[in-house]
């Protein structure tokens, strides 16, 4: 392949699968020079997609940061290393997205024949470990496919903030005081309240709170948005839980938008982080207990879907305890 070559496949649009796109553009991002610049420009004006988006603002970062007849040699050796960095973790999460979906497409069916033949084979099958073992099974699959979805190329649009923040916070009310017992749901659903968050709190002693509601608009994957803060603010109820005081700690969440990003931040008053909190974000880690049905893949989570839109997430302890989620990712005009 060639810059030619590469440009012109990019300029079929969106005739041509994703993966050849995204091949196009990240061999740009290592090897386009100046005379590619408004192609790539118009291109880039065109595309939806973010990862080939982010590979073809890579391509033009590197084109203006080299000389007009620069050649990739001639990029200097700390230059050549972020831009291979990004490449490679743009390539990691693609691995990961497309592995995960395989990964659900061959056991999803397993595990469910699974279910049906050892309800009809073992007596007493609803009370048994056999049944608490496939539950546990179905919840690592459900966890899966959270991180296949956050490792999806999103398509960016215009969104109110506002609504994302408060439907997640319902949804994580609702999830927490189902699973603590605090609250049933008939069939007609008329005992589940209608501020979820202020019922919340009344029950858990955990003050919710939410910095704002007036719209806040602006632009990004509110799935993606919505998957990320899920799994924070779920993080942040777990830990004001985890200290086991009479009085427990509250929560709150602000955001808002600039012209140059969008932002929301979990503040909470829990058990804070430990030691060598860096490595929360890898796949696996986790500080609950042993025992717990949980697979160190939050955090995780909440990474792969900000890194798809060119987000980042930041944890920091606070002086006073607990932890400060922040969660960032840049405006649709920052990404053009």
């Amino acid at each position: 392949m060639d810059c030619n070559r590469a440009l012109s496949t990019l300029e079929q649009g969106h005739n041509l699968v994703p993966s050849a796109r995204l091949r196009s553009a990240r061999f740009l991002a290592l090897n386009a020079t100046k005379a590619d610049l408004s192609r790539i420009q118009r291109i880039r004006e065109a595309e939806h997609n973010s990862w080939v988006q982010k590979a073809l603002d890579r391509a033009v970062k590197r084109i203006e940061v080299c000389d007009s007849t620069a050649v990739v040699a001639e990029v200097s050796e700390e230059e050549e290393t972020h831009f291979g960095s990004h490449f490679y973790e743009d390539l990691y999460v693609k691995a990961t997205e497309e592995t995960s979906a395989m990964f659900l497409h061959e056991l999803g069916p397993l595990v469910g024949c699974l279910e049906v033949d050892a309800n009809s084979e073992i007596d007493c099958y609803t009370c048994s470990n056999t049944r608490a073992s496939v539950s546990r099974i179905k919840s690592f699959l459900k966890v899966i496919d959270m991180l296949r979805l956050a490792s999806t190329a999103p398509t960016i649009v215009d969104f109110d903030l506002t609504d994302v923040v408060v439907r997640v916070s319902e949804e994580e009310s609702r999830r927490y005081l189902f699973a603590s017992g605090m609250m049933s749901e008939l069939e007609d659903g008329h005992q589940i309240p209608v501020d979820c968050i202020r019922h919340f709190s009344d029950k858990t002693g955990m003050g919710l709170t939410l910095a704002r509601r007036e719209p806040v608009l602006c632009s990004g994957a509110p799935d993606l948005i919505a998957l990320a803060l899920g799994n924070a603010l779920r993080n942040a109820i777990e830990a004001v839980y985890a200290v086991q005081d009479d009085i427990y700690g509250g929560i709150v969440l602000n955001w808002g938008a600039t012209d140059v990003d969008s932002w929301v931040v979990v503040l909470d008053e829990g058990c804070g982080l430990p030691a060598g909190f860096n490595r929360l974000m890898e796949p696996g880690i986790s500080t609950k207990p042993k025992g717990q049905i949980n697979f160190g893949m939050g955090l995780t989570i909440a990474q792969r879907a900000l890194h798809s839109i060119n987000g980042t997430i930041k944890l920091t302890p606070q002086a006073e305890g607990g932890v400060s989620c922040e969660m960032r990712w840049p405006q649709r005009s920052r990404l053009k």
